[in-house]
Formats: C-alpha cells, structure tokens, sequence
C-alpha cells in the first residue's frame, strides 16, 4: 500500500498528489514503527522506478538445550563448549 500511495503522490492529477508531494524524488510516509522513505522515478507521466530502503529487526534471540545424550558421535561439538561427560 505504502508503494502505491508514494506511486499516486508522484502523478499528476491525482487526489494523494494533492495533499502529499514528494521532495526531491522522495516520498516520507508514517507508519507505526517510523517513516518509510520510498523513491518515485516519473518520466512524462510514466512512472520509470519505484525503490525502497528497509531494514531488519531481530525479534527473537534464545538458546536450546540439547541433553548430552543426544550429541552422540558429536564430540567436536562437545570439545568446542568446554563439555565433560559429567554434563547431563
């Protein structure tokens, strides 16, 4: 929708391009989580290029626990964590 929107405020003639005009190219919409920048390339009323800039978030992180027993023939894995036979 966002693109659409940044779209319609590039184009002549229409209802968005009346109360929202790009700068230089770009068009700033809020949302929720900030402002998204989305650049409108328009050629002759014909639009060229549509891009946007986004970014990730990271929004899980954990660690699992895998029982000693399971590693098996895995003892790379358990010289690399320091692991013992002792731990369970």
């Amino acid at each position: 929708a966002a693109i659409c929107t940044a779209v319609a405020a590039s184009l002549d003639g229409t209802l968005v391009r009346e109360v929202a005009r790009p700068v230089d190219g770009t068009v700033r919409i809020g949302h929720a989580a900030g402002v998204l920048e989305i650049g409108v390339e328009v050629e002759s009323g014909q639009v060229r290029s549509v891009s946007t800039y986004r970014t990730a978030r990271r929004i899980m992180d954990g660690r699992i626990y895998v029982p000693a027993q399971y590693l098996g023939e895995r003892a790379w894995y358990r010289r690399e964590r320091g692991l013992t036979g002792a731990h369970r």
